[in-house]
C-alpha cells in the first residue's frame, strides 16, 4: 500500500508537468518565417509590360534579426482528478483546483532559411510553480471505502517546482512538413518539509524526480480554409528517469525502483485552428500516447511487470490574442488512461480553467 501511494502520488506530479507543456504549446501553424529581402519586385500592372520598362522594385528596410525569447504564462484551473486515481469500491479521488506559472527565457534566433525552407534551433531554461488549492489551509480528506481519512498536511504536501534545460531544432519544408529533434532535462522538486530540513527553515526544495528526454517528431499541415488550420502529428519520446522518493520501499522485494519511470512515448495528435474573428480563436485537439515500460525489462519487478499504458486526451481551448505578445485563453479537456500492469490505477479525469501568456522576442 505504502508503495502504491508513492507511486501515484509522484504519477500525478509527473503528469501534471507534462500536461501544462502540452497546453502551452497546443497552438499550430507555421512557423514565422521572417522576411530578410531588402527589396520586392513589384507585380505587372499590364501582362507584358516588364518587358518595356523593366523589373521594377519597392525598396523595403531590412528587418532586425531577433535573437532571445522570453515567455510568462500562468493558469488556473480545476482538476477533477489530482492524484490520478481510480474511482472505485474502494478509492474516491480528490478534486481541487491548482495554479499553474511558468517563466522560460531561451536563445531562439530567427529562422535559418535554406533554400525554400528554413530551421529553427532553439536552446533555454523553464521554470515552473505548481501550487494545489490556492490559499486553502484545511486538512486534505482521502477515502478507504466509505471512510474519509483526514491528511493534516493538506494539499500543500503536493505542491512542487519544475526545472527544464531544453534544446530543440525544427525543420520547416515547404511551409507543410515540419520535423523536429529534441532533449530535455528535467527535474522536480518537492515543496514538503522532510527530515533534514533545518529547524528554522519550512520548506526544503529537495529533489525528487528527474528525467533525460531524448524526442523527433514530425508533423504535417493542412491549410483548410483561409482561416481553418489543421496539423497532424507523431512525436516519439524516450525518458531515462531516476526517482528518488522512492527510496523508503527500495529493498520491499530487492528490486531498485530508481528507473521505474523508464519509458518510450509514442504519441498521436491532431490539432485544428479556426479563426472566428481576426484575434480570437478556437482549437480542439486529440491526442493519443501509448507507453512501454519494458525498456529494461532486466528491472521490472511486481508493480511495474509488463506495464503499457494507452492514455487519450481530447478537448478544446478558446484563446484572445490582445496584441501580437499578450494572449487571454480558457480550456476543457478530459483525459483517460488504462494500463495492463495490475497494480498500476486506471483513471479519467477533466481539466478546466483559464490562463495568461505573454511573450516577448528581442
Amino acid at each position: 500500500m505504502i508503495l502504491v501511494g508513492s507511486i501515484t502520488a509522484q504519477d500525478a506530479r509527473i503528469n501534471q508537468t507534462e500536461e501544462l507543456n502540452r497546453r502551452r504549446d497546443l497552438k499550430v501553424g507555421t512557423p514565422h518565417l521572417s522576411e530578410l529581402r531588402e527589396e520586392e519586385q513589384v507585380p505587372e500592372i499590364i501582362p507584358g509590360d516588364r518587358n518595356d520598362l523593366g523589373p521594377q522594385y519597392i525598396v523595403k528596410r531590412k528587418q532586425i534579426r531577433r535573437w532571445w525569447d522570453v515567455k510568462f504564462d500562468t493558469q488556473y484551473l480545476y482538476t477533477s482528478n489530482m492524484l490520478l486515481q481510480a474511482n472505485n469500491w474502494h478509492n474516491k479521488v480528490v478534486d481541487t483546483t491548482l495554479l499553474a506559472s511558468t517563466a522560460e527565457f531561451s536563445f531562439a534566433p530567427d529562422p535559418i532559411q535554406v533554400g525554400a525552407n528554413a530551421l529553427f534551433p532553439k536552446i533555454g531554461f523553464r521554470h515552473q510553480w505548481f501550487n494545489y488549492a490556492l490559499g486553502d489551509t484545511q486538512p486534505m480528506f482521502r477515502y478507504a471505502g466509505d471512510t474519509p481519512q483526514e491528511d493534516v498536511r493538506g494539499y500543500n504536501r503536493f505542491d512542487f517546482d519544475s526545472q527544464t534545460i531544453f534544446g530543440n531544432l525544427t525543420y520547416l519544408v515547404d511551409e507543410k512538413w515540419i520535423f523536429g529533434l529534441g532533449f530535455d532535462f528535467t527535474r522536480l522538486l518537492t515543496h514538503e518539509k522532510v527530515d533534514d530540513t533545518p529547524p528554522d527553515q519550512s520548506q526544503n526544495y529537495s529533489e525528487f524526480y528527474k528525467e533525460y528526454v531524448p524526442s523527433c517528431s514530425v508533423a504535417r499541415i493542412f491549410q483548410i480554409t483561409p482561416v481553418t488550420m489543421a496539423v497532424i502529428g507523431y512525436e516519439g519520446k524516450l525518458r531515462y528517469t531516476d526517482s528518488d522518493n522512492n527510496n523508503s520501499v527500495d529493498d520491499l522485494d530487492g528490486t531498485d525502483r530508481h528507473e521505474l519511470n523508464n519509458r518510450l512515448d509514442s504519441i498521436l495528435s491532431l490539432s485544428v485552428r479556426q479563426q472566428i474573428v481576426p484575434t480570437v480563436f478556437v482549437q480542439p485537439f486529440a491526442r493519443l500516447q501509448y507507453s512501454n515500460y519494458n525498456i529494461n525489462d532486466h528491472r521490472q519487478d511486481l508493480v511495474y511487470r509488463n506495464r503499457e499504458d494507452i492514455t487519450f486526451t481530447g478537448g478544446s481551448s478558446f484563446s484572445w490574442e490582445v496584441t501580437d505578445w499578450f494572449t487571454v485563453s480558457c480550456f476543457g479537456s478530459y483525459e483517460e488512461r488504462t494500463s495492463t500492469a495490475e497494480r498500476i490505477e486506471e483513471y479519467d479525469k477533466f481539466d478546466l480553467g483559464g490562463g495568461l501568456s505573454a511573450s516577448l522576442r528581442f
